[in-house]
C-alpha cells in the first residue's frame, strides 16, 4: 500500500478523487437517511480522457442512488451519460419572458 500526499497528485487525479469522494459523502448521507444532491461545477476540467471516461462510469452508477447536477462549458463531454440538459440561458430567457408577460 502506498500513500500519496493529496499535492502531490496531478490535477486530473485530484479532481477524480475529489468527486469520487463526493460521491461517497452522498452515499454516507443516503445511509442516514439525509437525500443531498452532488453538484459538480465543470470537476473534471483537467481530467485526461481515460481518467474522464472512468469517472463518467462513476457518475453513470452513483446516478442510480443520487441526484447528479453537472454545471459545465463542456456539455459535450458529459453527452454520454444521456441524461436531460438543461442550458442555463434558456431558463434566464424563459423567466424573463415569463416577468415580462405578468407585468
Amino acid at each position: 500500500e502506498t500513500t500519496e500526499p493529496f499535492n502531490s497528485l496531478s490535477v486530473g487525479a485530484r479532481e477524480q478523487v475529489s468527486v469520487l469522494t463526493r460521491i461517497a459523502f452522498a452515499d454516507l448521507l443516503a445511509s442516514e437517511g439525509v437525500a443531498a444532491p452532488i453538484i459538480l461545477d465543470d470537476a473534471l476540467v483537467y481530467s485526461d480522457n481515460a481518467r474522464f471516461n472512468d469517472t463518467l462510469l462513476a457518475l453513470s452508477l452513483a446516478a442510480k442512488r443520487h441526484q447528479i447536477i453537472i454545471l459545465t462549458c463542456h456539455e459535450d463531454r458529459y453527452l454520454k451519460l444521456g441524461a436531460p440538459t438543461i442550458h442555463l440561458e434558456e431558463c434566464m430567457e424563459s423567466a424573463a419572458t415569463s416577468v415580462a408577460a405578468s407585468v
